[in-house]
């Protein structure tokens, strides 16, 4: 019986609690109000296949120094950075494994005008949705909206 009380107390305590955040529904938010440089309306505007990522984050700023910088088939051009301590929260076990830790940074052909591609050695900040690319199972910064 005290057990039973004990956990309606509990949900009660819960529900007050939740009920004080006041939570509203997911709202459009302008990237111009955050002083942000991605699209927040459209986080994955211009990527192939969009389906294949989860959006952890749709605008996040993270350093690193620049390893691997290739172009690929789709014409993104994919950077491969080591993260700054403070960012390696970033990386999953398939970065470890498949990408020698390095998280992936892609500037897809949209971007590519407004972007100057990294060379290896240097260490910048990046700006994009941090998501989960499905088919490979990594963490990426895809597209990348903005490097400094």
């Amino acid at each position: 019986m005290n057990q039973r009380i004990f956990l309606i107390i509990a949900i009660i305590t819960l529900l007050l609690a939740l009920s004080a955040l006041n939570l509203k529904p997911a709202q459009k938010i302008s990237t111009s109000d955050l002083n942000l440089p991605c699209d927040l309306s459209n986080p994955l505007a211009n990527t192939y296949k969009p389906e294949r990522f989860t959006i952890y984050k749709p605008c996040i700023n993270v350093s690193g120094e620049v390893e691997i910088v290739t172009v690929e088939d789709d014409h993104d051009v994919r950077v491969n950075i080591k993260v700054d301590k403070q960012f390696e929260y970033l990386l999953n076990q398939e970065n470890n494994d498949y990408q020698s830790g390095f998280l992936v940074v892609k500037i897809t052909p949209e971007f590519q005008n407004n972007i100057s591609v990294p060379k290896i050695g240097e260490h910048h900040n990046f700006w994009g949705p941090w998501v989960l690319n499905k088919e490979g199972n990594w963490n990426e910064i895809h597209p990348v909206w903005k490097i400094e």
